[in-house]
């Protein structure tokens, strides 16, 4: 049997809490500015599924995100946000994923940077 405690939540976990009201005003103003499509990025600047609508050849709808540009979501100027669909998205996040896991390596290598900061 296993205990209880094995179960527990820890307390760094945290679960996302709900959008707020202004985060859901700007989703919408940034939805409304690219008219309900995918606004696409500078890897794709083409794209502009339509949200909701089935695409591929499985036929699931589209579903637009709101994405700041520069991954940091303290940066809301408009220009930094973009409603992008889930190609589009994960290609543009590729670049982050790899820096952010290049770092995570280089900090479990446990090794002293003698050079100054790497990714």
């Amino acid at each position: 049997m296993i205990p209880v405690a094995f179960f527990a939540p820890t307390p760094e976990v945290t679960m996302p809490s709900k959008p707020s009201k202004k985060l859901k005003a700007l989703r919408a103003a940034v939805m409304e500015r690219a008219g309900f499509r995918c606004e696409g990025t500078p890897l794709s600047p083409h794209c502009r599924l339509e949200h909701g609508l089935p695409h591929g050849k499985k036929g699931k709808r589209a579903i637009l995100r709101l994405t700041h540009l520069d991954q940091d979501p303290d940066n809301t100027d408009p220009s930094n946000l973009r409603m992008l669909c889930g190609r589009c998205r994960t290609a543009w996040d590729q670049r982050f994923r790899e820096l952010s896991a290049a770092a995570a390596r280089h900090r479990s290598n446990g090794q002293i940077e003698l050079f100054g900061a790497r990714p």
